[in-house]
């Protein structure tokens, strides 16, 4: 009992300092929620989905210029009607069944640029494979950021942060949205700044490349994401 118990103990203290181990970990874990996911991922697409699919069918070009929608002011007179339940005005030739900003429901475009490479396929789960990537990249991201930022990498801390990220990833990234993308870069972003005073040498001008380039992949992601600028 005494030797269980101090191998238990032991095992608790034990380091672990191999990238290669970290890395085999977060495949390890990406490999379970790609099982978790596999059959969710499989269900007929829900309406946002469908619209979401439909303005990346449109093409990357259309989201990032925004062509064929309204103006900001055209866009609040058009909601003001609506309140209003008075006749609408709008430009010629708009179709709202087109509009890219409408059929993201306001969110920024990052999402459906990556969905804009699988939008054409008839399988759910293939449209659905840029969420098995996002939940790739989240996993490494918490897994990572739990590395980078805590001075004594052991192995419950990790196997804790690999399950907190399976059961992350099987709530967020269950379906095509914008909200998991964002939970990503949001931890990468706590570990960046963490990274200012963490135990790891890291310059002040990668850790600032690192911050501008989440911070702008973030506003890019979900409106929520200007929060992370404040």
């Amino acid at each position: 009992m005494f030797q269980r118990g101090s191998a238990i103990r032991t095992w608790s203290q034990t380091r672990c300092n191999s990238p290669a181990t970290w890395t085999c970990l977060c495949l390890i874990a990406w490999t379970i929620e790609v099982a978790l996911l596999w059959s969710p991922h499989a269900s007929l697409l829900n309406w946002d989905e469908v619209d979401y699919v439909n303005a990346a069918r449109l093409g990357i070009e259309v989201n990032a210029l925004e062509k064929g929608s309204l103006s900001p002011s055209e866009f609040v007179q058009f909601g003001l009607s609506k309140i209003r339940r008075a006749d609408v005005v709008l430009p010629d030739r708009y179709d709202e069944q087109r509009d890219p900003f409408i059929l993201r429901h306001g969110h920024p475009p990052f999402v459906v640029f990556l969905l804009s490479l699988v939008a054409d396929s008839r399988s759910e789960r293939v449209i659905r494979s840029v969420q098995l990537f996002g939940s790739g990249v989240f996993t490494c991201a918490v897994i990572l950021s739990y590395v980078a930022t805590t001075r004594v990498v052991q192995w419950p801390g990790l196997l804790l942060v690999s399950l907190l990220a399976l059961w992350m990833a099987r709530l967020a990234f269950g379906s095509v949205s914008f909200h998991g993308w964002e939970a990503t870069w949001a931890t990468v972003t706590a570990a960046l700044l963490a990274l200012l005073r963490g135990p790891m040498p890291v310059s002040g001008r990668v850790i600032g490349v690192g911050l501008s380039t989440v911070l702008a992949l973030a506003a890019l992601t979900l409106e929520t994401g200007l929060v992370l600028w404040v």
